[in-house]
């Protein structure tokens, strides 16, 4: 009867600590804004709040990678958030149209359209 007992206090007390375990990592877990490429944010102190991009002061988030330094701009900020594995978030000016997610880097400019020259007739 005693065995029981303890085994079933044992029992309880594991599963409160897996409980609370878990909750604490979805705490942790829902605190970070749902950053993605194509999405903007603003700086809010230390941290960086969702925003619609054509908000003065917007970034756009043009990438995700693996380390800061594999950010297309280093002059650009970048959020880095924490956990396992570290998710680092490149950031470009909001509204700088044409920039490729993928580098950061705007197209070249397209040449100019000219009209073909007029076919001329010798004499006129």
């Amino acid at each position: 009867m005693i065995v029981g007992l303890v085994l079933l206090g044992a029992t309880l007390l594991v599963m409160v600590a897996i409980g609370a375990v878990y909750g604490l990592s979805q705490l942790s877990r829902s605190s970070v804004p749902d950053y993605a490429v194509g999405r903007c944010v603003v700086q809010n102190g230390t941290s960086a709040d969702l925003a619609d991009c054509d908000q003065p002061g917007a970034f756009e988030i043009i990438s995700e990678v693996d380390t800061r330094e594999e950010c297309p701009d280093q002059a650009q900020p970048a959020i880095e958030v924490p956990g396992s594995p570290v998710r680092v978030f490149c950031l470009a000016p909001a509204g700088e149209a044409g920039a490729d997610p993928g580098t950061g880097e705007s197209p070249a400019p397209e040449a100019p359209a000219t009209a073909p020259p007029a076919d001329e007739e010798p004499g006129e």
